[in-house]
């Protein structure tokens, strides 16, 4: 029995070994513009493991060794400054400041909003300091029934919330102009006109971003099963299928969120296991883990991309690319860029997903709590252009350039980058013996580190019934 358990040990290590070293991989997420932050269904209903369900309540087929769980949950994400991590010379400023001099802030504004004559002005007064918040706030329920054959088991799980994001932008040393009320944010959101320049309308700041509604963002059916190991513990394998339930919504701000891998078919396989350590007259100290891989397929989103120049020397993206003024060079009018490529059709597939699960738990006659941690990692994203909506004849002037380009939709600003956070949690549960059910709740704390996800607090409610 020691040897079986030392080689449980063992594969458990490799697992760990293989998502350190892929998370150690993560990609840098400068001028990333895309977020994808972690699957709700991860962090949400009663630990992994159950005890037998008990039999005596319903002597029907059907029925006998069913549990049906029920769980209510909340997660707040957010980040602290993260708009220099994607646009300011040194990811570490966190703020990004556009004005009119070129020594004082990062992003010489006539780059961006065109200098009208007729405005009487020596420059452009818009101008100001920014910085970026994210956040993240997702409400819902989580509801799973799982039926027991023997050793082997089936398990379906869905996961409905409402999303929302909230970008939180703050602007400082903001000049407004007396003629018109506009602000260095009025461009962003879109509100900037003068004679010779269009406004903007794709790539804006949006704040808040309304809700996107209630939409399922994860169908996972699960089969697996446990065998018994020494001194009453378990473990097993399983398989999983994770269905596009829900679709993406796009929208035309510049930085894009979405929960989970919303429209994207998965399949995984995992391994779980529980070791009773200590058996006392009343209690049970034990230890548990799962590890998980999954893999998700390809399906079409809408994004809206960063801006490649093609020029006879080679393709350039630029920090505000998407900004820069542009056109065609028939054209009497400048545009920002990305009003020029505009959002565009993509093959999206996700990076595959691993985790590794492990805590210890404390288990009496009356309920139990237990501690976890796990480590978690994600690929990145491939993206490619599904059809092409840019005519790649056309040529453009760009403001303030004395050469004529190409411009063609840069995909790598949209592509979510690698991922890899740490979560940490706590959970308590009592159990009603009169019904064979168990009232529980739980706590997680998910850090993100050096990438572009969010941090995540979560608490979670839930009801479980076994017959």
């Amino acid at each position: 029995m020691g040897g079986r358990i030392m080689y449980i040990k063992r594969q458990i290590g490799f697992v760990f070994a293989l998502v350190w070293l892929g998370a150690c991989q993560a990609r840098d997420y400068s001028s990333k513009t895309f977020f994808r932050s972690q699957p709700v269904n991860m962090m949400a209903g009663c630990s992994f493991f159950d005890s037998r369900p008990e039999e005596h309540l319903v002597k029907n087929v059907i029925f006998k060794d069913v549990r049906l769980e029920v769980v209510a949950l909340y997660r707040c994400s957010q980040a602290p400054e993260k708009l220099g991590a994607y646009f300011a010379p040194t990811a570490t400023k966190n703020t990004v400041s556009i004005g009119a001099v070129t020594e004082r802030y990062d992003i010489f504004n006539q780059k961006i909003i065109f200098y009208d004559p007729e405005s009487a002005y020596d420059a452009p007064l818009l101008r100001g300091t920014f910085a970026l918040r994210p956040r993240e706030i997702v409400r819902g329920f989580h509801a799973n029934a799982r039926k027991w054959l023997g050793n082997f088991y089936c398990d379906v799980a869905f996961t409905c919330a409402q999303t929302e994001h909230d970008w939180q932008i703050d602007i400082s040393d903001a000049v407004i102009d007396p003629v018109t009320g506009l602000n260095a944010i009025s461009f962003l959101q879109g509100g900037v006109k003068t004679g010779e320049q269009n406004p903007l309308l794709y790539g804006t700041f949006q704040d808040p971003i309304p809700s996107n509604g209630y939409e399922i963002l994860n169908v996972v059916l699960t089969s697996g099963a446990d065998s018994t190991i020494g001194n009453g513990g378990r473990i097993g394998l399983f398989g999983e299928c994770t269905l596009p339930a829900a679709k993406q919504k796009y929208h035309n701000e510049l930085f894009s969120a979405t929960v989970g891998n919303v429209g994207h078919m998965g399949m995984g396989l995992g391994m779980r296991g529980m070791l009773p350590v200590i058996r006392g007259r009343t209690y049970t100290l034990g230890c548990f883990t799962v590890a998980k891989a999954t893999k998700f397929f390809g399906s079409d989103e809408k994004r809206l991309t960063g801006v490649a120049y093609k020029t006879e020397v080679g393709d350039a993206a630029s920090a505000w690319g998407q900004y820069f003024l542009s056109k065609k060079t028939t054209s009497t009018l400048y545009d920002p860029a990305i009003n020029l490529v505009g959002p565009q059709n993509l093959v999206v597939k996700p990076g595959p997903e691993f985790s590794l699960q492990m805590g210890a738990f404390l288990e009496g006659s009356r309920g139990m709590v237990s501690l976890g941690y796990r480590a978690w990692f994600r690929g990145d994203e491939d993206v490619a252009l599904k059809d092409v909506a840019v005519a790649s004849s056309d040529l453009y002037n760009c403001v303030l350039a004395t050469q004529t380009y190409k411009l063609a939709p840069h995909l790598e600003s949209c592509r979510a980058p690698a991922v890899s956070s740490h979560t940490f949690s706590a959970e308590c549960a009592m159990y009603v013996a009169q019904c064979s059910g168990t009232v529980h709740a739980g706590m997680n704390y998910e850090v993100a580190v050096g990438n572009a996800a969010l941090n995540n607090f979560m608490m979670t409610f839930g009801l479980t019934v076994a017959f």
